[in-house]
């Protein structure tokens, strides 16, 4: 009987001191509005559009994060948070074709520095940080195999279609879906079925029970650090049959908000199976492991995904487009969960904080504050250690954040916690505040609801449904995998209405101005310093705005005449963060300006078509964005 209980007290002991599991679960495009947790959060008086039960039920179980902040697209908040560093302090990463614009290859990544702790590092799901389908191949720099990860199962674009895996349209997309292994086979499509009946949501999910339960099978001796990046609810809008059946999607009358829900529901399913596979596993202990789950931005409403009350989209700078749904679980370490934080949280925090969790002390990240063969010429990483605030419910160390400095789509925003300033504007006083710079081109500025009836937007603008009805007419006749042309329309339009209307919500960037200028090809990379974002006060409130969130977090009234003070030091502050960054690189801005300069003239010249095309019944749309979940055809695979 003692030997018995000595065994169960040495193999307690054991688990409690076993460095800690970690999951890292990220959402492609995700709006704050479209998981109910964070619905909750912000407007509780109403009833969730998109019930999300099984991530739910991890947030009510960890520590919900209130004030969470990204940077406004994909590829710049992946690689903030694998290195700990702004995006413009990364050259402001965007891979495009032929892999310009990538991560620099000298940036080390969390995983880099969970390898030498022995952790065995698993990635699932979307890269889009580096490189480009077809050209990583082993020993290159690029992928997530020379980024510090062991095993990869995903795609390398930003995004593909979900079922047929193609990168972009035909024929000039390749089908990305890639199985390596550091240090062994780099598998690409053939090689790797594409399984086109299968939704990349189920692919995705199954790959990292997989992963998980033959790691627990033949890495016993070492805890895995596993990134889960769902390619959903990012375009192109497609969803199984049975997601779309849901409750919360079928009566949805737009269509694109209806597929889109669908798409939530499946990552939702997927997150549930993943957590019930992770409970049959005796050698994984849930308690003991860290769980986190963010979006990589915030939702965009011409794609179906909302950041209600939030104003604005992806893409811009506006607390909708960075402002994002986000919980830490993690019992063994933080303590209980069903608790809410209020404190101001970055993604460039997560790699410090994890780093710090799985030490059981704070600042050992040398890896990532010396990039290779560069010493620390950039100073330490910009990201913080909130282990200690979560844990005690104590206020954020975090003062300040950028939330987006992109000198080609001349779009700038940064929130700084501070004092208030006196009423003569000269000296602080003693209360603080949390403050917000925007600066520039915002993007879609407005503040938008799910829709209730059959126009995404429920202002009832006549030039937004033209919009709609233009892009409608761009999927019924091309397909959905013709999405990107719909994207330049939407930024062709919208730049032309900011014309029209004298906003500055949206931008142009097409025309012959700015750094866009100075590239000669996709590998150049301008100098920040001759693009520093500075105050244009001629333009306050359309162009330089200054907001008290605590006050204002809708961003509803300018204060940027009122406290002109605040705007200087805020700026001044802003260019102290950048200023030792690298140059820019903007290859994704020129890749697509020249994809406009190509394409707009053949979509001017299908107006007529398109349009008339578009008057048809949505239903034969809605039925070509569905698709029945079937059993694959062991058979006709054979044949």
């Amino acid at each position: 009987m003692l030997i018995a209980l000595a065994a169960v007290a040495g193999s307690f002991a054991a688990r409690s001191t076993q460095k800690p599991n970690v999951i890292f679960i990220l959402l492609d495009d995700l709006g704050s509005a479209d998981v109910s947790f964070s619905h909750k959060l912000t407007r509780p008086e109403v009833a969730p559009s998109i019930d999300t039960p099984s991530i739910d039920a991890l947030a009510d179980s960890g520590i919900k994060l209130k004030q969470y902040y990204t940077h406004h697209i994909c590829a710049p908040t992946r690689a903030a948070f694998l290195t700990g560093r702004y995006h413009t302090n990364l050259g402001n990463p965007f891979p495009a074709i032929n892999g310009s614009g990538s991560l620099p290859k000298h940036y080390h990544t969390l995983a880099d520095e969970l390898a030498t702790r022995g952790y065995r590092n698993y990635y699932v799901g979307k890269w889009g940080v580096d490189g480009y389908a077809g050209m990583n191949a082993p020993g290159s720099g690029w992928g997530p195999t020379e980024r510090g990860f062991d095993e990869f199962y995903g795609l390398i674009s930003s995004a593909h279609d979900h079922y047929s895996k193609l990168n972009v349209f035909k024929p000039l997309g390749v089908v990305d879906v890639n199985r390596w292994t550091k240090g062994g086979a780099h598998l690409t499509h053939p090689d790797v079925d594409a399984e086109t009946d299968v939704h990349s949501t189920t692919l995705f999910t199954r790959e990292a029970i997989s992963y998980v339960r033959r790691h627990t099978q033949e890495h016993t001796d070492k805890p895995f650090f596993l990134q889960l990046s769902y390619s959903a609810p990012h375009d192109p809008l497609l969803a199984d049959d049975e997601w779309i059946a849901h409750p919360s999607c079928r009566h949805v009358e737009n269509w694109r908000r209806r597929v889109y829900c669908g798409m939530v529901v499946g990552v939702d399913q997927g997150i549930g199976n993943l957590t019930q596979a992770l409970e049959t596993m005796p050698e994984v202990d849930l308690d003991n492991t860290v769980i986190i789950f963010s979006s990589d931005n915030g939702g965009a409403p011409i794609v179906g995904g909302f950041n209600t009350p939030y104003r604005g989209a992806k893409a811009g700078s506006w607390e909708g487009s960075c402002r994002v749904a986000g919980f830490i679980r993690a019992p063994t370490l933080l303590g209980s969960g069903g608790r809410v934080w209020p404190g101001m949280v970055h993604v460039v925090d997560w790699a410090p904080t994890i780093l710090s969790l799985v030490d059981g002390i704070p600042g050992k990240h040398a890896l990532l504050d010396e990039p290779e063969g560069m010493g620390p010429i950039q100073g330490p990483i910009d990201g913080m250690d909130m282990s200690a605030a979560l844990r005690d419910s104590s206020a954020s160390p975090r003062k300040e954040a950028l939330l987006v400095m992109d000198i080609f789509l001349n779009r700038t925003a940064y929130v700084l916690r501070a004092p208030l300033p006196s009423e003569e504007g000269s000296a602080h006083g003693t209360a603080e505040t949390t403050w917000k710079l925007v600066m520039g081109h915002t993007g879609e500025a407005e503040r938008s609801s799910p829709p209730t009836g059959r126009w995404s937007y429920d202002n009832g603008e006549l030039s937004d449904k033209f919009s709609e009805v233009y892009r409608n007419a761009i999927i019924t006749v091309l397909g959905v995998e013709f999405y990107p042309f719909e994207w330049a329309f939407y930024f062709m339009f919208g730049g032309i209405r900011s014309v029209f209307r004298g906003t500055q919500d949206q931008m142009n960037i097409f025309g012959h101005w700015g750094p866009i200028t100075e590239m000669r090809n996709l590998s150049t990379a301008v100098p920040l310093e001759e693009w520093m974002p500075v105050p244009e006060w001629n333009n306050s409130g359309n162009g330089l705005w200054l907001f008290d969130l605590d006050k204002d977090p809708y961003e509803t009234t300018d204060l940027s005449l009122v406290h002109p003070r605040m705007v200087a030091e805020m700026t001044s502050r802003l260019h102290e963060i950048v200023a030792l960054a690298p140059g820019q690189h903007g290859a994704i801005h020129f890749t697509f300006r020249q994809f406009v300069y190509l394409n707009g003239g053949v979509l001017y010249l299908l107006t007529f078509l398109l349009v008339v095309a578009s008057c048809c019944s949505c239903k034969s749309l809605y039925n070509r964005c569905r698709r029945p979940r079937t059993p694959p055809n062991n058979k006709d695979k054979q044949e």
